[in-house]
């Protein structure tokens, strides 16, 4: 009982514009928390970002893993898990940009580091071991309905298999790239 006289002659004692911030700050900032997931990936883009503007990787979870995704979906994560002849997947991403409150936020690349924790800047390729970080937020949709987001913060590659050219999907693709590494350098002399 006095610890509850306390609280309400402390409340009421604040300024009514602090009183404000804090009931501000208590129902408008989400609660968020980090998930770790492991298991392999494929698409891996953390150097340069798709066409989209995103940053993007398609994890192939493991077993524990798939439990949390289960989860998270319970929950109310939106992202589809798929499926394809390696298993099932989903798509994470992490935007260049996005509005927030209405202003926009710029987001740098994720952090790529090796099983040692040192950052590296070697493209990661299919089949590759990662474990990657989210970052889970609350949201209210326009339409009233609530859900959880998961925005790709950083992964760490515990065995990385090296981009290659077979990766690319089309042979148009890879036709187009074709010898370009093995091409003589250009003087750029002026």
């Amino acid at each position: 009982m006095r610890c509850q006289k306390f609280r309400i002659w402390l409340w009421q004692s604040l300024p009514g514009c602090i009183q404000k911030q804090l009931i501000r700050r208590l129902l408008v900032l989400p609660v968020t928390e980090y998930v770790y997931l492991s298991g392999k990936c494929k698409w891996c883009k953390t150097a340069s970002p798709n066409q989209f503007g995103d940053w993007k990787t398609d994890l192939y979870p493991d077993d524990k893993s798939l439990i949390k995704i289960m989860e998270l979906k319970a929950r109310g994560l939106k992202n589809t898990l798929k499926k394809d002849d390696d298993g099932p997947y989903m798509a994470f991403k992490r935007p260049m940009t996005k509005i927030m409150r209405g202003l926009p936020v710029t987001f740098a690349n994720p952090t790529v580091l090796n099983k040692d924790g040192v950052p590296i800047s070697d493209s990661i390729g299919n089949g590759s071991e990662v474990v990657i970080k989210l970052l889970i937020y609350p949201y209210n949709s326009p339409g009233g309905g609530k859900g959880i987001g998961a925005r790709w913060e950083s992964v760490r590659v515990d065995h990385l298999i090296p981009w290659e050219i077979k990766d690319f999907a089309e042979p148009a693709e890879r036709e187009a790239i074709l010898g370009l590494k093995e091409a003589p350098k250009g003087d750029y002399t002026f």
